[in-house]
């Protein structure tokens, strides 16, 4: 049996929509936002057209250390200089596709709408939900994403997700009682997210006596923190002395509009140099026992600076074409389309430890 084909190569194929494809995903996948060729942005973007799926990309990271008191006029250079030390990391990219079937012309007649371009807003919904779940759970060391037998990379950017090393997971002092466990934020729903969380987190960040490599800010000056719809809730109806609703009020009392704060908006804002986000894709706790299962009632809101993720494409899928779109005819006028890629995404992890992002579990219900 012979078919025909139409690749995306061929002089019949629609063009309008690949180039719609990458635009509306990367527009609405809100953490896609952060990824950039720049070394020192929140996810940095690394390019290899020459690599293939299944190829790992290299990662390496030189420290600025305090060591060295340098030299004066009167010392001696040659002999004396230092060494470049490196840390490595890698990661992987490999391919993964979405599809979609029509049966035949008569079901594009039945209805009065194209079914084509309902496969294309399908896609775009796939890829943008699929990229942004992807970061999140990498970020938030979110394990149970790949399944019991920890071999499903499929959610987790087609790499394995890495378990939290203690010294860059943190939990909401607002509780009842310190914990060290998502389980035991998971049954205090008084441990929710607030503004102390987060200065604690921003603290760390800074100083090198609790952070081996102390982590510097993004492009834009600030850190970025990234929290579940219900934890900016409770964020946003916090209206205890110092915490975010407090701070909006006294905004007000001060003189400003009220339609333009941001609890009349819900819009977030920026806090201790710290730029505040909100995702439906931030993931659940991770029972402490179990690394495969979920923790109800508790979610990972994760806070990143420069380099805390990498994402890399290969086989073509350069920057503007990080999506390709493929048609097929079959059947006579039975078609099928497919959008696909060849990528990868990991979180930053030197000297088994991971660098340039921190965890905040709080209580969430769900």
């Amino acid at each position: 049996m012979a078919y025909t084909t139409v690749p995306t190569g061929s002089t019949l194929t629609q063009k309008a929509w690949r180039p719609g494809l990458i635009h509306q995903v990367e527009l609405q996948a809100h953490m896609m936002g952060f990824v950039s060729p720049d070394d020192d942005s929140g996810i940095v973007l690394l390019e290899d057209l020459t690599k293939k799926r299944g190829d790992k990309i290299q990662i390496r990271f030189s420290p600025t250390d305090d060591t060295s008191d340098g030299f004066s006029d009167t010392d001696t250079v040659e002999g004396n200089e230092e060494k470049i030390d490196f840390l490595p990391d890698e990661m992987k990219i490999d391919y993964l596709a979405f599809a979609f079937a029509q049966a035949g012309q008569m079901s594009q007649q039945r209805v009065s709408f194209d079914l084509k371009a309902a496969a294309f807003i399908k896609a775009v919904a796939k890829w943008t939900r699929r990229f942004e779940e992807s970061i999140c759970n990498q970020f938030a060391g979110y394990t149970p994403a790949m399944g019991a037998a920890q071999d499903n990379y499929k959610r987790t950017g087609l790499n394995p997700v890495t378990q939290l090393d203690t010294a860059h997971i943190l939990y909401s002092t607002a509780g009842a009682a310190t914990y060290t466990t998502d389980q035991g934020i998971a049954a205090d729903d008084t441990a929710v997210m607030t503004l102390d969380g987060i200065n604690d987190a921003v603290l760390k960040m800074m100083t090198k006596a609790e952070l081996t490599y102390p982590i510097a800010p993004c492009p834009d000056g600030f850190y970025h923190c990234v929290m579940h719809p219900y934890q900016w809730r409770q964020l946003r109806d916090n209206t205890s002395a110092g915490d975010w609703g407090d701070i909006v009020r006294a905004t007000l009392e001060g003189g400003r509009r009220y339609e333009d704060s941001p609890l009349a908006r819900g819009w977030l804002g920026t806090y201790n140099n710290t730029k505040l986000h909100v995702s439906d894709w931030v993931p659940n706790g991770v029972t402490s026992t179990d690394a495969t299962l979920k923790q109800s009632n508790a979610r990972r809101a994760f806070i990143f600076g420069a380099r805390g993720a990498h994402m890399a494409f290969g086989e073509g899928y350069a920057d503007g074409n990080h999506l390709d779109w493929v048609e097929q005819t079959r059947d006579y006028r039975k078609w099928g389309v497919l959008a696909d890629s060849c990528f990868g995404v990991k979180r930053t992890i030197f000297n088994s430890q991971t660098y340039a992002s921190l965890v905040l579990v709080t209580y969430s219900k769900g």
